[in-house]
């Protein structure tokens, strides 16, 4: 911090800190990431059924003889990965004959559903609005202005539609 700052001066740099070394560090490896990059063409291939699913293909993974009598895993060509990602995705394949392939097998063969997996997600309402984003919600969606704005939320807070909109708090709101 401090110590370090007078050591800097000299060559045109104003200051040092335990925070500005460490952020400065991490977007230099970044910026380093990002030079590096060299983009690559695949294929992700997978199917859109008349029901209204996709199923995406994903390479077989042999799992290693477990010494469990009872443990079992087979992994299956078109089978999603069981990871936590909201948005499953094909493997990547970087043949374009290989994605050609695929695809032929995928039309020219009859398909069975081996493994389906029901997923309950929920979705947070959003937060309530406090008095500016009520606000502004109502001047860039409603072209409201702020004092019309208010005299609605009052009169729908005296009908018990809304809760006191008057507040920067939205535990209160």
């Amino acid at each position: 911090g401090y110590r370090g700052s007078p050591l800097v001066w000299p060559i045109g740099a104003k200051s040092v800190g335990r925070v500005q070394s460490a952020t400065l560090r991490l977007i230099c490896q970044r910026e380093q990431l990002i030079i590096s990059f060299r983009p690559e063409t695949y294929y992700s291939v997978w199917v859109l059924y008349n029901e209204g699913f996709k199923a995406f293909y994903k390479k077989s993974r042999q799992s290693k003889p477990s010494n469990s009598a009872n443990e079992s895993h087979t992994a299956h060509d078109d089978a999603v990965s069981s990871n936590d990602d909201s948005t499953p995705e094909s493997d990547r394949v970087q043949d374009p004959k290989e994605a050609d392939r695929l695809v032929g097998i995928a039309r020219n063969n009859p398909h069975q559903i081996i493994h389906i997996e029901a997923k309950t997600t929920a979705i947070k309402p959003p937060p309530p609005l406090t008095t500016s984003t009520l606000q502004q919600a109502a001047g860039s969606r409603l072209s409201l202005s702020p004092e019309r704005t208010m005299q609605l939320a009052q009169k729908l807070y005296e009908q018990g539609h809304i809760t006191y909109m008057r507040t920067d708090s939205v535990i209160l709101s």
